[in-house]
């Protein structure tokens, strides 16, 4: 058996395009992850924090393009008061700066590429399976300075020659300063083919 422990560092990227899954109420990319930017010839990408452009270039599939970059931060320390400030939003859809179709099973949500939303700020986001017993979680707005307070360690056990993987545990899983009722401990097994 053996074991590994590591912090997790608080994101708001999924893929590199759209650059986040967070956007401020100018509809710019809060992006705290991978910044692709230009060094000479070359696209890099460096951990870091940055308001992004909507209006950046997006390249095929694969492929790296510098985000148009309104201003740079550092997560790692504290905000300027108009950055710690911003009230995070959902992606509209279309999504902005994607370069890969959506894809869902048909009888989850036949019509995805086809929908238009708009951006809701987190707390007014409509929920869809949502009934009136279960009360919406978020109450107030969530700003980017709440979303960057999360820390949390993943524990991580591989049994069995490394063909059983243990994700954590409630002990092991821990999770602080994140959003109200957000995420649950729950541990997480899955066997590794």
């Amino acid at each position: 058996m053996k074991q590994t422990t590591y912090d997790l560092s608080v994101t708001t990227q999924g893929p590199l395009y759209p650059p986040s899954e967070i956007m401020d109420e100018d509809g710019n990319f809060i992006v705290i992850g991978a910044i692709n930017h230009s060094i000479d010839d070359r696209v890099e990408a460096n951990w870091t924090g940055a308001i992004v452009s909507p209006e950046s270039t997006v390249p095929d599939f694969g492929e790296k393009a510098p985000y148009k970059i309104l201003e740079l931060f550092s997560p790692d320390i504290p905000l300027p008061l108009h950055l710690a400030d911003k009230v995070l939003h959902t992606l509209p859809l279309p999504l902005p700066c994607n370069n890969y179709p959506m894809v869902f099973a048909p009888q989850q949500y036949p019509d995805a590429n086809s929908d238009v939303r708009p951006s809701y700020p987190f707390h007014e986001a409509p929920i869809p399976d949502r009934r009136p017993e279960h009360g919406r979680q978020l109450q107030r707005p969530v700003k980017l300075h709440d979303w960057i307070q999360a820390q949390g360690k993943l524990r991580i056990t591989l049994e069995d020659e490394a063909r059983i993987a243990r994700f954590g545990s409630v002990r092991h899983f821990p999770f602080v300063t994140l959003l109200s009722n957000a995420l649950s401990g729950n541990a997480y097994h899955r066997t590794l083919i």
